[in-house]
């Protein structure tokens, strides 16, 4: 979680012998798929809105469509669930090549990649092509 990254660092922090860098690239890749998902609850059970807070105001700024632009020239943005999709795809490939090289080989068919659970986005990864062949 973002507090544990935080914690181990926070002396460093203060005396500013690191730098917020650190804190992110100690943040798992689960925690980076859950903030592009639709939401969650406080530790007081309160529901937070990610698509509004956190989407919407920074993070879809980060990704863009190719080169299309929108009718008023200006990049076009990705939707918010497809980004998580193809996160939570990407999550589930490495978390399966991670567990055992047999279980990575199945992912070589772009018709066996894990999609998320309730997913209704078409978005999904595909491997590199194979360069060797031919």
């Amino acid at each position: 979680m973002i507090t544990s990254a935080v914690r181990k660092h926070r002396k460093k922090l203060k005396s500013g012998a690191e730098g917020p860098g650190r804190v992110v690239a100690d943040v798992t890749f689960g925690v980076w798929v859950n903030l592009l998902s639709r939401g969650s609850f406080t530790a007081m059970q309160q529901p937070v809105n990610y698509e509004a807070n956190l989407w919407r105001k920074t993070i879809m700024h980060g990704f863009q469509v190719g080169d299309e632009t929108n009718a008023r020239g200006l990049p076009k943005r990705p939707i918010r669930r497809h980004v998580h999709d193809a996160a939570a795809n990407l999550q589930a490939l490495r978390n399966a090549a991670g567990h055992t090289a047999k279980s990575a080989t199945a992912y070589a068919n772009p018709a066996a990649l894990p999609t998320c659970h309730g997913s209704r986005s078409s978005t999904s990864l595909k491997p590199a092509p194979n360069y060797s062949a031919g």
